[in-house]
């Protein structure tokens, strides 16, 4: 449905009323009279596997749901699904919480409905499709055998087709068929309605929702005749060509042919079976009986030769023979020579029931016709049947050497097999070709913090039985296993389909997978600096590197996970680096372990520490790299900071022990020769300030003094109090680097001299002394005056 807001919502509800939802994130407005292309997709699996809800947008994948666990069931099948709405809500016009009523809200047109879920390739695909007509009955398609003995009924097939040989449905539509000789009687076999069989080889149907049917024609009289049908202004001769398009559907091998009845000839049926797999067939020699359209055997009880011969319905040229009684129907009885007109006799033994057994054979796929005939001593019998043979597995090779890299290209051969796991060079070339899809399964990662991501690729054209994928892609970090299933669900509407995937055995994600390792396609590292405020870091001062393991299309790898959340982990220790090799100094703490990346992200505080506390400021690139090789170096977002070396400084002061003192307090930093004003530092926070009293002799102790809160900001949360503090403790950050220390003036006959010192961060030390890295501190003096004195004045 459409919310009021724009935005697009996919809704399902199990048979418990739990109710599973996607919806797309932004909101849109669709102008009226315009198209676009919706799509979603759903995939329910059993017990604790995830749940996919997918919405696409005009070709485009919108929004992925993916819930786990959704639903538990204990053979994971879901016997009954209630009806899909389309152009409606689910409440038949009642509006929905945020829903429109009729939610379409315009037109629909071509619904495309799948048995499993697609991709935005699909999507895309099917959004493509472009038909210049709305499409209507154009013509009629008609399948026979040919040929049939008299005694038994012959199969018609009637199909309805659009002018692109769809079949198009018919309901309500009636339709007469003849025969162009008048003889015979029409029955129905698989239809709805009755057949209205009105004498002369004339029969009416009126179709329901039918757009294919299978009658019945029996026919006394030795002959050969041709179909002929008709609804309203459409015959099977409409659409210029149309009905020739022979083998658009395997039913027979004629399309409008002629149809002879025989008065003696052979029965047979091949099943459609899986290539090269050997069929145990039964040939019955049969004539018309004298006296009724019953079947009698032709001979008894003796050994014919019977000549075979094959030929190549769909497609209709192949390169391998039918083999009957382990002969190859050709001229030269090969197994690599394609059937020809002479094909091979073979000898039969018939029963007293005018019964043989013999075996067929085919090591190719397609729709075949196997003709059996003898012309000798008198006899001119003739039978035929058509079968079809399909592939038995897709085979895989080819697959790219892991590692892969998420959402990059990777590649696949799949080839069509037959039983023996011998090519089928005829699997691709058949009229609509048949093809495979491909699909892929996580095997690994499995738990909590695992996602299946999205695979997204299909198979080229199958040539000689083989055909390639190389754009495949598959998202996520992980191993897994491709399978590959008929396209069709049913090879030429043989009922057969095929379906493998690279599991061991056979069994898709029986192990780790075949398919992978897949790895991050590069690495994003982002900083947040020491001082991120101020746009620097400290040498030596810790700072922040967000690591994001992330695929090619720019989003993260989830299942680039090393917590117990996930099994095996997939992660890997990576390592920071400079990436701008700035030689003055040393990146440290620069391992990110395996087990600190969580989803695709893990957060490391390095930093980097000057050789020299005179180094002028420089800037670092964080580079990240995993014993994969897996780099950000590929990526497009490599954070950096630049580095200053930096102290704490105070000055000493002096002043009248009746007025505060200010006591110069500031961060800076080297720069060309000098250490300057850090105006840049708006985040050090944390100094502690302690009062020692250098000499007790004088007139003034530590609780005569403290530290006030004034200035901008100053320090915060401690005040002055009547007996004095003697220490303090700065909770604000300075303000461009100058954190405008005051002393309270001690008042009247308190002077002396007093040592301040900061405890500040490590990397705000300074060899003050040259005996190593120190605490500033300075000395205020109080009672003491400059010289030269401009001005005094004193008031009492």
């Amino acid at each position: 449905m459409k919310l009021a807001n724009g935005r697009l919502r996919f809704v399902i509800t199990d048979s418990a009323g739990t109710v599973l939802t996607a919806e797309t994130s932004t909101s849109r407005t669709f102008s009226a009279n315009t198209w676009h292309h919706v799509g979603v997709s759903w995939n329910i699996k059993p017990g604790s596997s995830q749940t996919v809800l997918q919405v696409f947008l005009d070709g485009v994948l919108e929004t992925t749901n993916t819930t786990t666990p959704y639903r538990s069931t204990s053979s994971g099948n879901i016997t009954n699904l209630s009806s899909i709405y389309i152009g409606d809500n689910r409440t038949s016009g009642i509006t929905p919480n945020t829903g429109t009523p009729n939610g379409a809200n315009g037109t629909i047109d071509e619904v495309y409905i799948y048995a499993r879920d697609i991709s935005a390739t699909q999507a895309e695909a099917d959004m493509n499709i472009v038909r210049t007509t709305c499409t209507s009955l154009d013509h009629f398609h008609i399948v026979h055998s040919g040929q049939v003995v008299g005694c038994n009924p012959a199969n018609i097939v009637v199909e309805a087709h659009d002018a692109t040989h769809a079949l198009f449905n018919l309901a309500g539509t009636t339709m007469q068929i003849a025969t162009s000789t008048s003889h015979g009687t029409w029955s129905g076999i698989s239809t709805i309605n009755p057949v209205n069989d009105t004498g002369n080889g004339t029969a009416n149907y009126t179709f329901s929702n039918e757009s294919r049917i299978t009658l019945g024609l029996t026919n006394g009289f030795n002959e050969t005749l041709n179909i002929n049908l008709a609804s309203g202004l459409i015959s099977e001769a409409s659409g210029a060509g149309a009905i020739c398009v022979n083998q658009d559907y395997t039913f027979g091998s004629s399309c409008d042919s002629n149809l002879t009845f025989l008065e003696a000839g052979f029965l047979f049926d091949v099943l459609n079976h899986i290539s090269e797999v050997s069929q145990t067939v039964t040939v019955s020699a049969v004539r018309k009986s004298n006296n009724s359209l019953t079947c009698t055997p032709a001979f008894a009880s003796v050994n014919r030769n019977i000549n075979f011969t094959c030929n190549y319905s769909n497609p209709a040229t192949g390169a391998m023979p039918v083999r009957v009684g382990s002969k190859a129907l050709n001229s030269s009885n090969s197994t690599t020579t394609a059937c020809d007109t002479s094909g091979q006799n073979v000898s039969l033994s018939f029963n007293a029931s005018g019964v043989a057994t013999t075996t067929v054979q085919y090591a190719d796929v397609g729709n075949m016709t196997l003709t059996a005939k003898i012309t000798t001593g008198g006899l001119n019998m003739t039978g035929s049947d058509n079968f079809i043979t399909a592939p038995a597995i897709f085979a895989f090779s080819g697959i790219s050497t892991a590692p892969i890299k998420a959402g990059s290209n990777f590649g696949i051969t799949v080839t069509a097999q037959n039983s023996a796991n011998a090519t089928t060079p005829n699997f691709g070339k058949e009229t609509t070709a048949e093809g495979a899809s491909l699909g892929f399964n996580k095997c690994q990662p499995s738990g909590s913090n695992s996602v299946n991501g999205s695979f997204t690729g299909s198979l080229g054209p199958f040539t000689n039985g083989v055909a390639t994928a190389s754009t495949l892609k598959w998202t996520e970090v992980g191993n897994g296993d491709i399978t590959a299933t008929l396209t069709s669900g049913s090879y030429l509407g043989s009922g057969i389909t095929a379906s493998s995937n690279t599991g061991n055995s056979g069994t898709v994600c029986n192990g780790a997978g075949n398919v992978g390792r897949f790895i991050p396609d590069h690495f994003d590292t982002i900083v947040t600096q020491g001082c991120n405020a101020g746009n620097f870091s400290y040498s030596a001062q810790p700072f922040n590197v967000q690591v994001k393991a992330m695929n090619a299309l720019g989003n993260i790898t989830i299942n680039y996970d090393g917590t117990a959340n996930t099994s095996p982990n997939f992660s890997k220790t990576a390592t920071l680096s400079d990436a701008n090799a700035i030689a003055t100094g040393s990146l440290l703490n620069a391992s990110v372990p395996l087990a600190s990346f969580t989803q695709g992200i893990a957060n490391a505080t390095p930093n980097y520490t000057f050789t020299s506390a005179l180094t002028s400021p420089a800037t670092i690139k964080l580079r990240a790299i995993d014993t994969d090789s897996v780099s950000s170096a590929s990526g497009i977002i490599e954070g950096g900071t630049l580095v200053r070396s930096g102290r704490m400084r105070i000055q000493n002061a002096y002043g009248s022990e009746l007025l505060d003192l200010p006591m110069p307090m500031v961060a800076q930093y080297w720069n060309n020769g000098s250490w300057v004003l850090n105006s840049n530092d708006i985040c050090t926070t944390g100094i502690s300030l302690a009062l020692t009293d250098p000499n007790i002799a004088d007139g003034l102790v530590p609780s005569e003094l403290c530290v006030l809160d004034t200035g901008n900001p100053g320090s915060s949360g401690l005040g002055c109090t009547a007996s004095g503090i003697a220490s303090k403790r700065f909770k604000v950050p300075p303000s461009n680097g100058n954190f405008n220390l005051t002393l309270r003036a001690p008042g009247a006959g308190n002077t002396g001299s007093m040592d301040v010192t900061a405890t500040v961060p490590a990397w705000l030390k300074y060899n003050w002394t040259g005996t190593g890295n120190t605490n500033p501190s300075a000395r205020a003096t109080f009672g003491t005056y400059r010289t030269p004195i401009i001005y005094l004045r004193e008031v009492f």
